[in-house]
């Protein structure tokens, strides 16, 4: 006899999963749209400020370094990895990357070649942006604000204080900004940490974003200059090698079959995927 198992607890580490095994078979046009080109389009329309670009798409070995400002970053055109990122200052003893030190122009772009086009890299092209830098920690990367959010609704901050490339503190809040102690085991949890200048400001960007993009889940990544908030990155696949604490992973699953109900009772909504992407499962 067949027996009946109640459906689990909603899981968001399940639910990224299999967004991720889908768009392998599908083709998702709300994340096909959501390029960094498309993401631009995306800050634009609803009026937020993200870094000036400089130049774009084009191979790293045709920098013309003796034209850029003396702070810029060079990334990938597209691509979702830190490896071929590099925010360089400029003084007296050269290109200074933030990350690692002093680099020369051949460096870069052996790097940025030397990944590119790995699946889970980046391409060879670039484009270089202003660097947006932080007034209270002159010469270092500013704090990196990454917002888990669900048509709307915030679930959690990740607060980035990168050390280097690959080294970083981090400190998790929730929507409320109050501290979530160690939500996930990716990185160490510095809970001295500060809260941001600016937390109501950064709030309604995430939100005004998330409800822009017509699906359950996206992550907002912010930075502050001393203005306010700046648009860095908008992506529905941060991946998910590193899964949140239970309670945490619950109520983002849970986050994300709300907005998922909240869109399908739209008039005229329309599940953005489409099958002219062939591929095996």
């Amino acid at each position: 006899m067949l027996k009946y198992y109640p459906w689990r607890r909603p899981s968001f580490q399940e639910k990224i999963m299999e967004i991720e095994r889908l768009r392998k078979v599908y083709a998702f046009s709300h994340a096909q749209a959501l390029g960094k080109g498309g993401a631009r389009s995306v800050i634009d329309q609803l009026g937020f400020r993200r870094p000036a670009v400089i130049g774009g798409e084009k191979s790293p070995l045709d920098i013309k370094y003796d034209s850029l400002p003396d702070a810029f970053v060079i990334k990938p055109s597209e691509g979702s990895t830190s490896r071929g990122v590099f925010p360089i200052i400029r003084d007296e003893a050269g290109l200074k990357c933030l990350f690692e030190g002093y680099v020369t122009p051949d460096y870069i772009s052996s790097t940025i070649l030397r990944h590119a086009n790995d699946i889970s890299y980046h391409t060879e092209s670039v484009t270089i942006e202003a660097l947006v830098q932080d007034p209270q920690r002159q010469g270092q990367i500013p704090y990196d604000w990454k917002f888990w959010c669900f048509q709307g609704r915030v679930g959690v901050v990740c607060q980035n204080s990168w050390k280097t490339r690959k080294i970083r503190d981090v400190k998790w809040w929730d929507g409320q900004w109050e501290d979530l102690g160690k939500a996930r085991n990716d990185a160490p949890v510095l809970s001295t940490l500060p809260a941001p200048r600016f937390p109501k400001e950064l709030t309604e960007v995430a939100q005004s974003i998330s409800r822009k993009i017509r699906f359950p889940f996206v992550r907002v990544d912010l930075y502050e200059d001393h203005i306010g908030p700046m648009v860095g990155e908008i992506t529905p696949f941060p991946g998910f090698k590193a899964p949140f604490r239970r309670d945490i992973d619950r109520m983002l699953g849970k986050a994300w079959e709300e907005a998922w109900a909240e869109l399908m009772s739209q008039d005229g909504y329309i599940l953005p995927l489409s099958q002219n992407k062939q591929a095996g499962v």
